[in-house]
């Protein structure tokens, strides 16, 4: 679990890079050995790294993380009960998953915090124990039900909605 963590947080910003680099295929294939070589470096894990139009599969034998900057849309295999935050629009989306479970990562730009708080005070009425943590114009807001985490970071309008669910 701790090489695909390594995995994940390292690919985030790397992923950036190989996004940038033209469409072309050569390119492209270079782009991702060069960001292989950098996680394995890292984690001391074999990755096995597909990109293309925007999206990146990186692979361990732990399991796998999605980054897509393509198709900014709700994940359609979202746990049923999780909704979109309102009045934000989506613009990345980061999908993982391994043995022990699921996690998605939806960016927002757009977003405020009234709507933040809003998203706390819906998940308390769907039977979720929250936590909320406000200063200024920030706020980080969490929830607990089941194998199911719900949190919501917020700064100067941008949100990022993280589920995780377990698979146990």
């Amino acid at each position: 679990m701790r090489a695909l963590t390594q995995t994940f947080l390292l690919s985030t910003m790397l992923a950036f890079a190989g996004f940038a680099v033209s469409c072309q295929s050569a390119s492209e294939k270079i782009a991702e050995k060069v960001v292989e070589q950098a996680i394995e470096g890292q984690t001391g894990t074999d990755v096995d790294i597909h990109s293309k139009d925007g999206e990146m599969t990186i692979e361990t034998a732990e399991g796998s993380v999605k980054i897509s900057t393509k198709d900014a849309v709700w994940p359609k295999d979202m746990p049923a009960g999780v909704d979109p935050l309102a009045g934000a629009e989506i613009v990345s989306v980061n999908v993982s998953e391994s043995p022990v479970g699921k996690a998605w990562s939806v960016t927002y730009t757009g977003a405020d915090i009234k709507a933040v708080e809003a998203y706390e005070t819906k998940l308390k009425g769907q039977g979720y124990q929250t936590s909320k943590f406000v200063m200024g114009e920030g706020a980080t807001i969490g929830g607990e039900k089941g194998g199911l985490v719900v949190s919501v970071m917020f700064s100067e309008g941008t949100a990022v909605l993280t589920v995780a669910e377990s698979k146990q």
